[in-house]
């Protein structure tokens, strides 16, 4: 694939290109860039380390593992993680015997560490089991969670533990595993040379066969290494391959006898020989399908082959031989599944594929490209791409290039060099594979300004070129290894491994010829090669001498600071493949550009891995340093591969420090800080222009990214937008807080800001490690519209600036129009206020009109919708009014301060004040003496409006023994009256006060008028010797002597009534008026009766009746009865109607006889009638009233009349 090239901004620190990344809430933390994979790809795409085993999860999707992942391929051929990381722990049962400090448990299996699987089984409920091999544990990865956790071993090497929980025994090497219908877990404990069990009903464990046991044939039996279990369907019985004794054993789990029943014979196996006939090597691999047909992996004279035993047969059949396997061959079986459509699927360990021969096909890649780490290989222009971050990448190299672009150099199968473009995407540009390839071993790669890259090919000993073009040559080495050519065309010369390589500002290449123990420089110009540091041999000694005359242990890394400066990363050994030993030889050493003198700046080739944090760097220990980086202010940043840290040496007070990385060797902590994530084997880094430190970490096949590593500062915020501000106006100042998060102080070397904006340093000259401080910015647009700005603050650290985008508008400036320059009243009574006139003041402009003050004079006051500012566009409005407090012309005005051309804007503002106040006349009234309880005649008081405008009424009250009624209204007009009637109702007798109150709006209010008057009283009662009630028989008189008498100086005419006199009586007063004086007045009632006719009057005579009346009497009584029967039919069911019913025909009857008769012999004669003349007998009440102009009395006489 041809490579775009993208002319470079030439990096003097570091020689390394900026990937434009925001700075804006950037602090120290890790992340992955590229690897993890493979993932969510095709899976005949993926490279695969090492695939092994297989089943199916609930969906038939078929399930294997690698040596840190578990991975399912759905129905359309992807490929998905669903266990581990990728890293791999160095520690436990098989790393360094100490138990693993974190490897995931509890949490999402995709983010636990697996390290070196070896053994995988699926349960009945789809639950996942792997034998963690490198942790020394057996762990689960729940089907409905997806969470993982530890079943058996607590990751210390051993065997110790049968008959206590499994999650405390030591596992020695778990790799086979089986699970029956329980849940109780099989496993095979390679090493230990024996098979154990973990009961799911206690989780206890047990050994179950092997170890030099007894009690049982499968105890007893010598198993040496057995490394793959089966179990049969009913799951009473268990297979066990050992591939030492190179026999398969079946257990019967339920009595331990053991049985070879495959191998253990001699010659070479054929299809149709019994099974425990031949010699069978290289078992590794067993599988029982429903049918309990038992399929196995041997080696055969070409590879590889799957065996099969039928179900109580004994006799082999080839499944997976040269026949079927077309083109492929197997060369490490460990894994065999047949799916349930009948496909015989196989993981080859060595391959590493997967393959899927389908019942009675031939073989088909079902996952994996052929490579173990890189998951594409180049062969044109047509490679895909996928995504970096599900990649599986063995980068050994990383480059930022300066288009936001990674370029990494791959080793390995398929190696070369891949672009991890902007997008995230990834795509192969170089491989060892491609058409006229001469990439043997990719270990390190590096840009030039012209855009060719050089890549280190270790092995090969040789550098490639790569143009832009794509086209690929060897650059310098012949690719045989050795020494030699110094002062001659590096092309012509030979090398010994370039592992490390460096540019400096000038194009000129700088190589670590590690087995030359030697760093040598390739004129840019001239393509002269040359020696700059080492004599060839191994060593440590040369400090502070020439640096061609030192010796060097091995520099593997190298970097080129601004001054030319060289930095080499001298150590001997690491960290072999176990994890189990660390050099602790390693050192920084610098070469001066000037003298060429070496010096050594970090590491003292003593101690224990990680010591020294906090001191001077040279009297800390380093380990294995396999990569390097400078920065402009000469901090050194170390890839402490053996300690599993990056540390940073600080140029100004040459202490050193850890940057990332806690000493675990295992990745874990995406996104989280730095300092506390776990790095499994960090190798190159290269320091980006923003202070991006990429780290290739070995352990885990991935590209980390230390996130402004170098500590540039952090702005807050990330950037500034200033509100629409007024053009050629300033702004007020906003502040951008910048905080140091490094190790290191740096120096600001400048502040400056584009566009429309300034800024101010208020920060100095430098910024300590995790200090603050601050810069001001303001905006003064030159323009309306929008407009953008930067501010950048630049450091010594790195090339690129720190930067903030402003932004801002510019706008027209504000105005203040009011609608009216003027406002005037009409007349308005003094002491009143008017109603309000509205004033509307208008901004027109494109920002806020501020309002700083508004003033009034005169009488008149305002409120105002205006706040302290009217936004651009909008308006406000003063409510005025005039409230005059003397008659006559009156003026003011009302002043607005605010930020507009012109301010401030004056209203004029006029009116009259006219007299406003009300008169009462007469001012007060008297009421003469008046009876208590009686009201006298209303008297009447004029209020008076004497001036030309109206006077509103707010309220007529009175108070005392006063009520009043007015005809006023709510104003009283101008020039006219309205009047009030006031009444007197003494509650007592004595003077009596009040007052009528006025309120209206002017002056004077209230007006009032004092209220007077006299309570009197008059008693009136029977003379001495004299009563109020009389007897007399009708015909007679009766008299009453009664008296009045004066109290609190009543007086005045009074006129007598009598009245209530019964029938045929007559009531007289005498006098019937009188004057009341200051004594009492003696007043007589005279009563005069009638009498009555007398008895009572007789009927007249009646003559006899005629014959036959009294058989009248009974046909009337008959009549009325039979009336009375028919009404009562019908009203039956209404007994209250039926009652009336029977007392009218009753009565009818009654009066029927004594009409025709005068008498009836049911009544006898009819009796005689009262007198209708005279006073009748009774008691009676007759009542004297005296009427008055000041009031009314009255006495009650009682007459009783026989």
């Amino acid at each position: 694939m041809t490579r775009s090239f993208h002319p470079l901004n030439w990096l003097a620190p570091a020689v390394a290109l900026a990937i434009a990344l925001p700075l804006a809430a950037q602090q120290i933390t890790v992340k992955t860039v590229a690897g993890g994979g493979p993932n969510n790809i095709p899976a005949t795409a993926a490279s695969l380390s090492r695939p092994g085993n297989g089943a199916a999860d609930a969906s038939g999707n078929f399930l294997f593992r690698d040596e840190q992942h578990v991975f399912r391929i759905d129905s359309k051929g992807i490929i998905t993680i669903i266990a581990g990381t990728g890293a791999s722990l160095e520690c436990g049962a098989n790393g360094d015997g100490q138990p693993c400090p974190d490897n995931g448990d509890g949490g999402p299996a995709t983010a636990a560490t697996l390290s070196d699987i070896f053994g995988m089984a699926v349960d009945a409920a789809g639950n996942i089991y792997v034998a963690d091999w490198g942790n020394g544990t057996v762990r689960k990865i729940d089907a409905s969670t997806g969470d993982i956790s530890t079943v058996a071993g607590d990751g210390t090497v051993g065997l110790a533990g049968d008959g206590g929980l499994a999650l405390k025994a030591e596992l020695q090497d778990p790799e086979g595993l089986a699970v029956d219908s329980s849940g109780d877990i099989f496993l095979a404990d390679e090493a230990g040379g024996r098979v154990r069990e973990v009961s799911a009903a206690t989780g206890n464990i047990s050994t179950i066969a092997g170890g030099g046991g007894s009690g049982t044939q499968a105890l007893a039996y010598a198993y040496k290494e057995p490394s793959a279990l089966a179990l049969d369907p009913s799951g009473k019985n268990l297979y066990v391959a050992d591939y030492i004794n190179g026999n398969i054993t079946e257990i019967n789990l339920s009595n331990g006898n053991d049985t070879v029943i495959a191998g253990g014979g001699s010659g070479a196996a054929a299809a149709g020989m019994a099974a425990t006939a031949p010699a069978i090597t290289g078992i590794s691999a067993l599988y029982v399908d429903a049918a309990g047909d038992l399929y196995f992996g041997a080696d055969s004279s070409s590879g590889q082959v799957v065996w099969e035993i039928k179900a109580g047969g004994n006799t082999l059949t080839a499944a997976a031989s040269g026949a079927n396997l077309g083109t492929h061959t197997l060369y490490n079986i460990r894994g065999i599944f047949v799916d349930g459509h009948g496909n015989l699927d196989i993981t080859d360990n060595d391959g590493p594929y997967v393959y899927q021969i389908p019942a009675g096909g031939t073989a088909t890649i079902l996952a994996g490209n052929g490579h173990f780490f890189n998951s594409f290989v180049h062969t044109g222009a047509s490679d895909p791409t996928y995504t970096a971050l599900d990649s599986a990448i063995n980068s050994t190299g990383v480059w930022p290039d300066g288009s936001g672009n990674l370029l990494l150099a791959v080793e390995g199968s398929g190696g070369g060099v891949d672009e991890m473009t902007a997008d995230g995407n990834i795509h192969s540009i170089a491989s060892d594979t491609g058409t006229g390839a001469k990439l043997n071993d990719p270990e390190d790669v590096v840009e030039n300004a012209a855009g060719d890259l050089f890549v280190g090919d270790g092995s090969g000993c040789a550098v490639e070129e790569i143009t832009p073009a794509g086209s690929l040559s060897l650059y310098a080495g012949t690719g045989t290894c050795g020494y030699g050519g110094d002062g001659g065309p590096a092309a012509s010369a030979e090398i010994h491994g370039a592992y490390g390589l460096a540019i400096d500002s000038a194009g000129n290449l700088y190589i670590a010829d590690s087995n030359n123990y030697r760093v040598r420089r390739v004129d840019a110009k001239s393509g002269v090669i040359t020696t700059v540091a080492g004599n060839g041999t191994y060593g440590f000694s040369g400090d502070d001498g020439a640096a061609t005359s030192a010796e060097l242990l091995g520099p593997n890394t190298i970097a080129v600071d601004a001054s030319g400066n060289l930095y080499l990363a001298d150590s001997d050994g690491g960290t072999d493949d176990e994890g189990m030993t660390t050099d602790v030889k390693g050192r920084i050493r610098e070469v001066s550009a000037k003298s060429g003198v070496i010096t050594t700046v970090a590491g003292c080739g003593c101690g224990t891995a990680g010591a020294g944090d906090g001191g001077l760097a040279t009297a800390a220990t380093l380990t294995f340093t396999d990569g390097i980086a400078v920065d402009g202010a000469g901090n050194i940043y170390v890839a402490d591969s053996g300690a599993s840290r990056v540390r940073e040496v600080i140029a100004a007070t040459g202490n050193i420090e850890t940057l990332a990385g806690t000493g675990v060797d295992d990745y874990s902590g995406e996104g989280g800080a730095a300092s506390k994530a776990h790095l499994g084997d960090p190798e190159t880094i290269r320091l980006d222009n923003s202070g991006n430190l990429f780290v290739v970490d070995n352990s885990s096949d991935r590209v980390l990214e230390i996130v402004n590593a170098a500590g540039l500062p952090v702005p807050a915020p990330a950037s500034l937008s200033f509100s629409a501000q007024a053009t050629a106006s300033t702004s007020a100042a906003e502040t951008v807080t910048l905080t140091n998060p490094g190790l290191a102080a740096e120096t600001i070397t400048s502040v400056a800001a584009t566009g429309d904006f300034a800024a101010i340093n208020t920060c100095g000259a430098s910024l300590a490690a995790g200090a603050s401080c601050t810069v001001s910015v303001t905006f003064k647009p030159t323009a309306t519209g929008s407009r953008t700005g930067t501010l950048s603050v630049q450091t010594n650290i790195v090339t690129n600036a720190v930067t903030v985008a402003l932004s801002g508008t510019g706008a027209a400036p504000a105005t203040a129009t009011p609608s009216a320059t003027s406002l005037t009243f009409a007349a308005q009574a003094t002491g009143t206020t008017s109603a309000a006139q509205s004033i509307t003041l208008t901004n027109s402009g494109g920002v806020a009109l501020a309002i700083n003050s508004i003033a009034l004079t005169g009488p008149f006051a305002q409120t105002n919708t205006c706040g302290s500012s009217v936004a651009a566009g909008k308006t406000c409005s003063f409510a005025v009014t005039f409230a005059p407090t003397a008659t006559g012309a009156a003026s003011g005005t009302l002043t607005v301060n605010d930020s507009a051309a012109g301010s401030p804007q004056s209203i004029a503002l006029s009116g009259t004040g006219v007299l406003s106040q009300l008169t009462l006349s007469p001012s007060s009234l008297t009421f003469s003496g008046e009876l208590a309880g009686s009201t006298a005649a209303a008297q009447t008081i004029t209020i008076s409006n004497a001036g030309s405008a109206a006077i509103p009424v707010t309220g007529i009250t009175v108070s005392g023994d006063f009520a009043e009624t007015n005809t006023c209204g709510s104003s009283v007009a101008a020039s006219k009256t309205c009047t009030v009637a006031v009444t007197f109702t003494p509650t007592a007798t004595g003077s009596r006060t009040g007052t009528l109150t006025v309120s209206f709006t002017g002056s004077g209010s209230p007006a009032t008028a004092a209220l007077s008057g006299t309570g009197t009283d008059m008693t009136v009662a029977a003379a001495s010797g004299s009563a109020t009630s009389a007897s007399v028989t009708a015909g007679n008189s009766a008299s009453y002597s009664l008296l009045f008498t004066p109290l609190a100086g009543a007086s005045g005419t009074f006129n007598l009534t009598c009245t209530g006199a019964p029938q045929g009586a007559t009531c007289a007063p005498v006098p019937n008026s009188f004057g009341l004086g200051s004594t009492a007045v003696p007043v007589s009632v005279n009563v005069t009766t009638q009498a009555r006719s007398g008895g009572l009057i007789a009927p007249p005579a009646s003559p006899a009746p005629p014959a036959g009346w009294p058989e009248l009497d009974g046909l009337l009584a008959a009549l009325a009865l039979g009336l009375l029967g028919a009404g009562w039919r019908g009203l039956a069911g209404r007994p209250r109607a039926r009652r009336w019913l029977a007392a009218v025909a009753g009565m009818g009857a009654l009066s029927l006889m004594v009409a025709c008769g005068g008498s009836s012999p049911i009544l006898g004669p009819t009796q005689p009638t009262s007198s209708p003349s005279g006073t009748p007998a009774g008691t009676y009440t007759l009542t004297l009233t005296a009427t008055g102009t000041t009031g009314s009395r009255s006495q009650q006489l009682t007459l009783t009349v026989n």
